[in-house]
């Protein structure tokens, strides 16, 4: 709770001793990002009355004149020290009320790394296109002054000053705060080969739009809209050019795809073309990023160091990303795990970033280092995860299905035109079939596709469960009994 300057604590009750009648304002506030605090004032009888928010020395911060009836919301800029703001009072005339705002929801750096940063990604200029934050003023109330620094790269990962041949190209963004915040963003920019002077000549053309039966729209009316369709998707991907580098990744892909011989899956995609071209920059400029990871060894791997032990990995969700190692611990596998020493897994578990998903090549490159520092054998590593972890359980396996030697995903979305790749890894899924998040229709499709083309998969769907089946699932000691009994390439 915050006080007076060299008076007594600022309480509730002490405001309310003060006011005079008793309070009849309601007040409650945010923190909008960095950018501001916004306080909420909810009295019909303001109508006509001016409303004041000071600070805890009595200063008036803001102030507004409630019009009509409603709730009143009164902006307040961020401190010029940089503290946030602690308790308020909110007056009308000799009412008042306390409103503590407590601490910013989110770090300055988090904020940083939060802002919209826009670029035009797709150009037809040898001079390459500059960027800069959606709203710089906000960044600029959060960091300070800022610098921006960018690199570029050819599709040969040169560096290059201009875009002179058409194609991918990276730009590496620095951002500096004048606080000393840094944040650095990774962007990939496609040159056309000739200028294209009116996007209203392109055209999405679908054979047949299908909508979801839940919009309640017949399919005879959803084809009658097709052509409002297109002209809707064309929009919003030339609206898409200007803020974000997606539709880039998207035309790059395209053309390095030039006499593409195998089918386009998600594993052979732009989006897959994109994050191997990426790791490659990143390696030779030696900033590949490495997973944070705990490692949980059997109980009786110290006392037998002539053997080697089979690995399970575990993917975490996206609720779980961050920079916090000590969280990995509180997921329910490793719970479990702790409390049967006798189950002899070596367990790995690598902590995601923060706006990043989960990344088959860093995933086989913390294998690769794990596998050089533990006792593993290479014929007995297991990979699991729930949610974003079991959409990369199966994306993993497709671009390494030589490497493990079972599978367990929960809850994830698997490629189901992609499940040849895996038809020798034993897999069993699991998902509740009333899962509001992931959607139980494309788990299923992809444990068929793998029935499909003779694939050895198991099944098991909770009826009426939602989307936390974790705890349910890691608990079941059957999962560990079967896990063991796989070798890679059935050995």
């Amino acid at each position: 709770m915050g006080r007076y300057e060299g008076s007594q604590p600022l309480t509730r009750a002490r405001l309310a001793q003060q006011a005079s009648p008793p309070i009849t304002l309601a007040a409650n506030g945010q923190y909008i990002g960095y950018r501001r605090a916004r306080i909420f004032v909810n009295d019909a009888a303001s109508t006509g009355k001016t409303i004041a928010v000071k600070d805890q020395d009595g200063k008036v911060l803001a102030w507004a004149k409630a019009e009509g009836p409603g709730r009143l919301a009164i902006n307040l800029p961020m401190p010029v020290d940089e503290k946030p703001y602690g308790a308020l009072i909110v007056a009308r005339g000799q009412e008042t009320v306390g409103v503590d705002l407590g601490n910013p929801p989110v770090s300055r750096q988090q904020f940083l790394e939060d802002a919209d940063f826009r670029i035009a990604c797709v150009f037809s200029e040898t001079i390459f296109p500059g960027g800069d934050f959606t709203d710089p003023a906000a960044v600029e109330e959060a960091i300070g002054p800022y610098t921006i620094r960018a690199q570029f790269y050819d599709a040969d990962f040169n560096p290059v000053k201009r875009a002179n041949k058409p194609g991918r190209y990276g730009m590496i963004v620095d951002i500096r705060g004048g606080n000393g915040q840094t944040d650095r963003r990774y962007m990939t920019l496609f040159r056309m080969p000739g200028q294209l002077t009116d996007w209203q000549f392109m055209e999405f053309t679908a054979k047949e739009l299908v909508l979801p039966r839940e919009f309640g729209i017949s399919q005879d009316v959803t084809l009658a809209y097709q052509r409002v369709w297109n002209d809707y998707l064309k929009w919003n991907f030339v609206e898409e050019i200007r803020r974000s580098d997606s539709p880039a990744i998207l035309l790059a892909g395209m053309a390095q795809s030039q006499g593409l011989k195998e089918p386009v899956v998600a594993r052979t995609g732009a989006a897959a073309r994109d994050k191997l071209w990426w790791h490659e920059l990143k390696k030779r400029l030696e900033v590949a990023e490495d997973y944070k990871y705990v490692v949980h060894l059997p109980r009786g791997y110290a006392a037998h160091p002539d053997d080697k032990f089979p690995l399970l990995v575990y993917l975490h969700g996206a609720s779980e990303r961050g920079e916090d190692v000590s969280k990995l611990e509180e997921n329910p596998l490793s719970k479990f795990l702790a409390s049967h020493e006798d189950l002899p897994f070596i367990l790995v578990t690598p902590l995601c970033p923060r706006r990043a998903w989960w990344d088959p090549p860093l995933l086989r490159s913390l294998l690769d280092k794990v596998a050089a520092k533990y006792r593993v054998d290479a014929d007995r590593i297991y990979l699991t995860g729930i949610s974003m972890g079991g959409y990369g359980t199966w994306e993993t396996a497709t671009w390494y299905p030589d490497l493990f030697a079972a599978i367990v995903p929960l809850c994830g979305i698997a490629d189901a035109e992609d499940m040849a790749r895996i038809k020798h890894v034993p897999t069993w899924v699991f998902h509740g079939d009333a899962d509001p998040t992931v959607p139980f229709a494309l788990d299923k499709a992809g444990a068929e596709a793998l029935q499909g083309v003779g694939g050895n998969v198991k099944f098991t769907a909770y009826p009426g469960a939602g989307h936390l089946i974790g705890e349910r699932t890691y608990e079941n000691a059957e999962i560990y009994a079967w896990l063991l009994a796989q070798r890679r390439g059935g050995k």
